[in-house]
């Protein structure tokens, strides 16, 4: 048997009593991104552990160092290798805190030829390729 899950976004920081104002019955875990440091993951990862309530990441998990989407899909090798390392470190990291799950966003390669009119959320192209690349 599934077992579903019903999450609450806990992005930036966390706070028990943003959690006590959101959560109630049906929730029953958390999905975490872009915390300041490795202190505030600490405090998240023990006081799920102590709730008993599950959490994932999406990626990233510390926004300290700033964050590019890793390029898994480069064809370039080094750009690869580079993605792998960091995709690596960050799932360590979450492992390391009890995370269950590890949400990533890559590159993707466009489907549209320039001229086209950019959305607000599409990655910028130094973190996307071209249509002629």
């Amino acid at each position: 048997m599934t077992q579903r899950r019903l999450q609450i976004g806990m992005w930036d920081q966390f706070t028990e009593e943003r959690w006590e104002r959101l959560a109630d019955k049906h929730i029953s875990g958390m999905e975490i991104s872009s915390f300041p440091n490795r202190e505030a993951l600490v405090e998240i990862s023990d006081f799920c552990r102590n709730q008993r309530i599950a959490f994932g990441v999406h990626a990233p998990i510390l926004l300290e160092a700033g964050y590019r989407l890793p390029q898994v899909n480069a064809p370039e090798p080094e750009l690869f290798r580079e993605a792998l390392e960091q995709i690596t470190a960050e799932v360590q990291l979450a492992s390391s805190m009890g995370a269950d799950y590890m949400l990533f966003h890559y590159p993707f390669y466009p489907v549209f030829q320039e001229p086209f009119t950019p959305y607000p959320r599409l990655p910028s192209p130094e973190e996307r390729y071209s249509y002629n690349q």
